[in-house]
């Protein structure tokens, strides 16, 4: 093996790891994002917590990053489409807001038990939508009895 075939190996090499380290960097932006958005959720509309729940498939979302919860119950909730708040708002691709989680009858209650260890009374579920597609879905929840206006 030459000089030249070497540091052609290893040029290449070296550039392998650097498209390696670019992927590793915007999925790490990506989950900086997403926790600045959840916590962003709380101030922008007076929250007690807010999080967002990434695409996995055009019919699942998995909340991944929260803010102001009390506990990590929904850490990783999977969300198929038509379950729940947030599966409703990825089903009609809208807004979809409840006064009190636990008996609004526009959802489904897969997922009361959890909502319960949050103490959450009103919710609102958003889906995001970039590039003409449903990426995420956002949601803000209250634990004392109001309404989203």
């Amino acid at each position: 093996m030459t000089v030249d075939d070497r540091a052609y190996g290893n040029g290449h090499a070296l550039n392998e790891l650097l498209r390696e380290r670019d992927q590793l960097l915007s999925v790490l932006d990506r989950v900086v994002a997403l926790r600045e958005t959840a916590q962003l959720i709380r101030t922008t509309v007076g929250a007690d917590s807010g999080f967002v729940a990434d695409l996995e498939t055009p019919d699942r979302a998995v909340v991944r990053t929260m803010a102001g919860t009390l506990t990590d119950e929904m850490q990783n909730l999977v969300v198929p489409i038509g379950q729940g708040i947030g599966g409703r708002a990825l089903a009609l691709g809208r807004a979809v807001r409840v006064n009190d989680y636990l008996t609004s009858r526009q959802i489904t209650h897969q997922f009361d038990a959890k909502v319960r260890c949050e103490n959450i009374n009103a919710m609102i579920a958003v889906p995001v939508i970039s590039g003409g597609r449903t990426v995420a879905v956002a949601y803000a929840a209250k634990r004392d009895e109001t309404e989203f206006g």
